[in-house]
């Protein structure tokens, strides 16, 4: 067998074609992947605030006292910056190492991202007694719903609802009222 004068690979317009069936499929899966990391990071968000929830019920049930989640700017109302869970000694909603005794400190996973209370009461923070049933920090008992709002709200990939009942479940739906 003599190969001699046969030419072996790809001719110029065959690459062309292949290049250009890669890049047709490149665009129509670029976005259908952003749609599912937008969908994961809402997810992993949300997941991180209903996990501290949890951690702040068990543990003012644990040790039988007020438990106290609120956000780690002290003074403000801005949840984004994340939230400290602890025992609050002095009982001023506010963590300061000297009276109080922090239980767990987080920082959210993604950045973007509002977490909106839908009462005025719980901009501050949420308390969990005894029972683990939810108040304010003022010891108003009451449910609540935390709103956490994506960068783009309008796209409901980027909204949840987290409620937490007047009876302590926690409970979390997709979309939410993006103020």
């Amino acid at each position: 067998m003599n190969n001699k004068g046969k030419q072996l690979g790809f001719t110029l317009t065959e690459m062309m074609v292949t290049i250009a069936i890669a890049g047709i499929l490149a665009g129509v899966a670029i976005p259908s992947f952003q749609a599912i990391f937008l969908k994961n990071t809402t997810i992993a968000y949300t997941d991180d605030f209903k996990m501290a929830l949890y951690l702040a019920q068990s543990e003012a049930v644990k040790r039988n006292t007020n438990v106290l989640i609120a956000p780690k700017t002290t003074g403000n109302d801005i949840w984004e910056d994340g939230w400290s869970i602890f025992i609050d000694g002095n009982s001023n909603n506010t963590f300061e190492s000297a009276d109080d005794e922090l239980i767990r400190t987080y920082t959210p996973s993604a950045n973007n991202y509002r977490l909106e209370s839908s009462l005025s009461g719980f901009d501050t923070g949420l308390a969990f007694n005894s029972l683990g049933e939810p108040s304010t920090p003022s010891g108003t008992a009451s449910g609540v719903e935390f709103w956490v709002c994506g960068q783009n709200s309008n796209d409901s990939q980027s909204r949840r609802t987290v409620t937490v009942s007047f009876a302590g479940s926690i409970i979390v739906k997709e979309g939410a009222t993006c103020p």
